[in-house]
């Protein structure tokens, strides 16, 4: 009996050891559990501080984790920058770009440091994982849904240009403006790349038609500084004291031109249309009405014939385009054929005075007569008078042969080329002056005795006036 009250005791006492032993290692037991079930878990699960392409993925698994990432690229948009606006190309409406992070997932699931998961709970990792695969039949699908692709009134690109500013009195510069038909091609190569850089922003103004120039050209700033110098030009134009006309910019600009490629040019056509037009007919005096005061004939009034300012258009042409090339302000005179002398109502102190009805003729020298002659002019019972007005001497020729009335004459003094008048010698008259024009005048020629035409031959210089009346 003492024997089994002795044992008893001894399996109580090996109980309570055991208890105790138990007792004493549970917490291990209980550490190991969860370190087990820890180790499990983050086998299939990413680690808590875990974000992938800015998912946060802690605590879930690769499928749980893809699923974010599909989420996050519904809402994934392109902003693309047109011509004058934005607009939004998105990816939930028409999916034409996806992120294939799956196998990249399970890398990262696998390489995570699970057998120490308890050491890295607080470590945060960051990833930026996967491609951009861009689906381009559901991106040009997408594309074709926007206007903009589709414009109703197409719109080609214009180059920058200059046009004169009449407020400044210089040229300004027109913006370019691009074309509003969007080349698709280029424009769906563009959105693929971005999406494929994983980017959200994208300049399609670059995708329409460019001007070929635009305002900051170095061609067309150089022909800006060229013409705006041009237009700096002042030709201010006088007849003696007085000014009569000016050219300027507001009339320089319009003879100005330059091509394509902004190469910047005077039009010569249009600077001689202006001396025609608006020169020739302010201070070309020829035939214009005068009064004379004359040795010979005494006072009288005159108009018609040759003489008179007459302006030599291509020199004046020339001289203009010479003197805005050159960006010149300038007070001048035109350039002339002929320039009258200011005395004597224009014609000077040194003339000829014709005078019809007294037939005859003065060489006048500093406002002397120094020459005097009987004449013969045009028959006017023939309808050949010899034509009135203001002329001068065009040429002189000895020795010369009027092919029209096969006559030789042996000094010949034209005054008009024009009508064949001039003045000369006519040996085969015996008499001069008197009445003898009147049935037996010349054909509008002025006749001299031989020996008087010789001597005003030798004293008449060329350009004289001579004056008929």
């Amino acid at each position: 009996m003492k024997k089994e009250k002795g044992d008893m005791l001894v399996k109580k006492h090996k109980n309570k050891k055991m208890k105790k032993k138990i007792l004493r290692s549970l917490p291990i037991i209980i550490l190991f559990c969860v370190y087990l079930c820890g180790y499990v878990y983050f086998s299939v699960h990413f680690l808590p501080k875990t974000i992938i392409n800015g998912n946060r993925c802690g605590m879930k698994t690769v499928k749980e984790g893809n699923d974010l990432e599909k989420k996050r690229m519904r809402d994934y948009q392109i902003i693309m920058r047109l011509n004058n606006s934005e607009c939004i190309l998105m990816n939930k409406d028409v999916p034409y770009v996806r992120s294939d992070v799956r196998s990249e997932m399970k890398d990262i699931l696998k390489k995570q440091k699970k057998f120490a998961w308890f050491l890295h709970l607080k470590d945060k990792k960051v990833f930026h994982i996967g491609k951009y695969v861009v689906d381009e039949d559901a991106l040009k699908s997408s594309l074709n849904t926007f206007t903009f692709v589709h414009p109703e009134d197409i719109r080609q690109p214009e180059n920058a240009k200059l046009k004169f500013n009449k407020k400044t009195q210089r040229y300004k510069i027109i913006e370019a403006v691009s074309g509003n038909k969007i080349n698709f091609q280029k424009l769906i190569s563009g959105v693929k790349k971005t999406a494929e850089a994983k980017k959200t922003y994208f300049d399609a103004s670059k995708c329409y038609p460019q001007a070929r120039v635009d305002s900051k050209s170095k061609q067309l700033l150089e022909a800006k500084k060229t013409l705006d110098a041009y237009l700096s030009c002042t030709i201010q134009y006088k007849s003696g004291t007085k000014n009569k006309k000016t050219l300027n910019a507001d009339t320089i600009h319009e003879f100005l031109c330059w091509d394509k490629d902004f190469n910047v040019w005077i039009n010569e056509s249009l600077v001689k249309d202006y001396v025609e037009k608006e020169l020739y007919h302010v201070f070309n005096t020829v035939g214009a009405k005068r009064t004379i005061h004359s040795p010979g004939s005494g006072k009288f009034t005159i108009s018609g014939g040759t003489y008179g300012n007459q302006i030599d258009i291509e020199a004046e042409t020339k001289e203009i385009i010479k003197d805005i090339k050159n960006s010149k302000m300038i007070t001048r005179e035109p350039k002339y054929f002929i320039k009258v002398t200011g005395s004597n109502n224009g014609i000077g102190k040194n003339y000829v005075d014709v005078n019809i009805s007294k037939q005859k003729l003065w060489y006048i020298r500093k406002n002397k007569i120094v020459f005097s002659s009987d004449i013969v002019t045009g028959d006017p019972t023939t309808g050949h008078s010899t034509p009135t007005g203001m002329y001068y001497v065009e040429f002189k020729k000895t020795d010369y042969t009027m092919r029209k009335y096969n006559a030789h004459v042996n000094y010949w003094m034209p005054i008009d080329t024009g009508t064949g008048v001039g003045l000369h010698d006519a040996s085969w008259r015996g008499s001069f002056g008197g009445e003898i024009y009147h049935g037996n005048g010349s054909h509008g020629c002025i006749n001299m005795p031989t020996s008087k035409a010789s001597v005003l031959y030798h004293m008449l210089p060329v350009n004289t006036p001579v004056i008929v009346h």
